[in-house]
């Protein structure tokens, strides 16, 4: 929901999944997250992001520069706690 109300091309979602199984993970996106672009089931990447910017639990929602620099390890709470207008305005101000 929110990222259908504030997309306009001024951010992109990737999904980085967690799931044990890539039937889980096409399952979830089916049902929560629809056409998002993902890092596919099985991906070096996942591990290698999941150390880099040092996820301990999920989910989680980090919101990054282009660049590879965090805004926030908040998303999550941000995305729960504030109108979508506001934290995308807060996010793009941090970038």
């Amino acid at each position: 929901e929110f990222y259908e109300e504030v997309n306009d091309d001024e951010f992109e979602i990737v999904f980085v999944s967690l799931d044990h199984s890539e039937e889980d993970l096409n399952n979830y996106l089916k049902e929560s997250h629809g056409d998002w672009y993902h890092v596919p089931f099985g991906s070096s990447e996942i591990e290698k992001l999941k150390n880099k910017y040092e996820v301990a639990g999920i989910p989680m929602l980090i919101v990054i520069k282009s660049d590879g620099n965090v805004i926030t390890k908040n998303g999550r709470a941000d995305v729960s706690g504030k109108a979508p207008p506001q934290t995308l305005s807060s996010w793009l101000a941090a970038a």
